[in-house]
């Protein structure tokens, strides 16, 4: 029984670290879009101050949707990990 709590336990953890890296990597994703899309948007001088603002709030949103999306990808790592546990029970 051990054995079985300890593998769920592992399975938990590695779900955690999976959704961890995912977030990680999400995360710099999305800065080295932030960071382009700014120099983008400032370089154009045909464009408005409106549209540089516009595209600059949607990056700041976009950076905030990353942050929130760390503890649903944690929690669909551990939904995911507790699943793969149960069916290797039931094989």
């Amino acid at each position: 029984m051990a054995a079985t709590s300890d593998s769920r336990e592992d399975a938990c953890a590695m779900g955690k670290i999976l959704a961890d890296e995912t977030w990680s990597l999400s995360k710099k994703l999305v800065r080295n879009v932030s960071s382009k899309s700014k120099k983008l948007a400032k370089g154009a001088r045909s464009r408005s101050r409106e549209a540089i603002r516009s595209a600059s709030a949607k990056v700041d949103e976009a950076v905030a949707a990353a942050s929130d999306s760390r503890e649903d990808a944690s929690a669909a790592g551990k939904f995911l990990a507790d699943e793969a546990w149960s069916l290797s029970k039931k094989l």
